[in-house]
């Protein structure tokens, strides 16, 4: 994975930023929630304070890819410097000698997620993170290809949870019933020292 850290949000008790440890996910994290809640957005934070941390000094630099239907507003509009690419052209993501790789997949329920994606990212590679957008009412389900190497870690962003048992899908645990609320754009449940708590998705 990406050894780095990745800011997922700020918390709300308390107010204070929530990391993500890609290195003890192997480098796999989720983003799931239904539509319009914030999947590609928070896909597109991810990105920008990785390539910000990237940029101290001392640091090798992380390349962005993007793999995403057509259709996919992050494929319309990538993030800078960002390959973008479909399944096919999934199999050739590799670091760069010297570089680091994040790969975006979003909206994986629409990709298809059939043995060509699982055989390019579904094993952990040294120097790549992979970070997974879906739909909760899909992802929640499915137990083979690269949705499952994903939710393995139990590692991710659920946005606007609609149920305690979203958190069992994802997380291996139900969700506090105060953390299922109306569905607000970026609002979110991670997990922290084993323990679901609520952060905000900044926008990048």
């Amino acid at each position: 994975g990406l050894e780095d850290p990745v800011l997922l949000g700020m918390g709300d008790d308390p107010r204070q930023p929530v990391w993500a440890d890609l290195a003890a996910s192997d480098g796999y994290l989720f983003i799931a929630g239904p539509p319009g809640t914030g999947r590609t957005t928070a896909l597109r934070a991810v990105a920008a304070a990785a390539t910000r941390l990237a940029a101290q000094p001392g640091r090798d630099p992380v390349d962005v890819a993007v793999v995403a239907p057509s259709g996919s507003s992050l494929a319309a509009d990538p993030p800078p410097a960002a390959v973008v690419t479909d399944v096919e052209g999934a199999a050739a993501l590799q670091p760069r000698p010297g570089r680091r790789l994040l790969v975006l997949v979003d909206d994986l329920d629409a990709l298809g997620d059939g043995p060509v994606l699982q055989e390019a990212l579904g094993v952990p590679v040294p120097g790549r993170a992979v970070v997974v957008a879906a739909d909760i009412g899909w992802i929640g389900l499915k137990f083979s290809g690269l949705a499952a190497v994903v939710r393995k870690p139990r590692a991710g962003l659920l946005l606007s949870p609609q149920s305690t048992a979203n958190g069992v899908q994802m997380f291996g645990r139900g969700l506090p019933p105060a953390q299922v609320r109306p569905p607000r754009p970026g609002r979110a449940v991670t997990l922290v020292d084993d323990e679901p708590v609520v952060v905000q998705v900044p926008r990048p």
